[in-house]
């Protein structure tokens, strides 16, 4: 991926994609690990993956003090899911828990975080 975005933001235009339908094509090369469902539930957000026989899901509610509390949790069933402590947060404010959200997201995705 990190590829695709520095060849589209080379500083030299020659060295960028020439036309849409190529950067299109790059794109869909880039091998994706996980592929998240995003359900909204009664207090916010809840996303869940499968993958390999591990289920992960990621829930964002709000805490009714006008901050956002975001719980991550990893198992090998629905059911089994444990809390990942280092990854759970409580009290953000919106931008904060948007901005840690994506990055744990991401981080699944790119098989930084396993």
């Amino acid at each position: 991926m990190r590829k695709v975005i520095n060849k589209a933001l080379s500083v030299n235009p020659r060295d960028r994609f020439q036309t849409a339908d190529k950067m299109r094509h790059a794109l869909e090369q880039v091998p994706l690990l996980i592929n998240w469902t995003e359900n909204k539930i009664a207090d916010g957000t809840r996303w869940r993956t499968s993958h390999n026989n591990v289920v992960i899901q990621i829930k964002r509610t709000e805490n009714g003090i006008g901050k956002v509390d975001i719980e991550v949790k990893k198992g090998t069933t629905k059911e089994s899911l444990r809390r990942i402590n280092r990854l759970c947060s409580e009290d953000n404010d919106e931008k904060q828990a948007d901005r840690k959200i994506k990055k744990i997201l991401q981080d699944f995705v790119t098989g930084k975080e396993k």
